[in-house]
């Protein structure tokens, strides 16, 4: 019984970090009209950082584990970073008119 509890315990505080970082992503796409270039390079180093924690605590086995959606997501994040950089630009253009 105690294990369950234990269990019970664990996917709790899974849930709750999980939901945290869904906020902070949900935050971050609203943040995308003010500030895209900041929005897009905290929402990349957030999966990497998550990533790595992963690895750190549930062991070697999470670095290949789903490669192939982690490595299309850090692929369209850093080309997000590229029309980050084009919509700032865009920004300072019609600012200027």
């Amino acid at each position: 019984m105690q294990l369950f509890y234990m269990l019970l315990i664990r996917a709790t505080e899974d849930l709750i970090f999980n939901l945290i970082v869904v906020a902070i992503y949900v935050g971050l796409a609203f943040l995308t009209r003010k500030a895209p270039m900041t929005a897009v390079i905290i929402a990349l180093v957030l999966f990497i950082a998550i990533w790595i924690l992963n690895i750190a605590l549930a062991g070697a086995e999470y670095i290949f584990r789903g490669i192939i959606v982690k490595g299309l997501i850090i692929f369209y994040l850093v080309k997000g970073i590229g029309y980050a950089k084009d919509a700032e630009e865009l920004r300072k253009r019609i600012n200027n008119r």
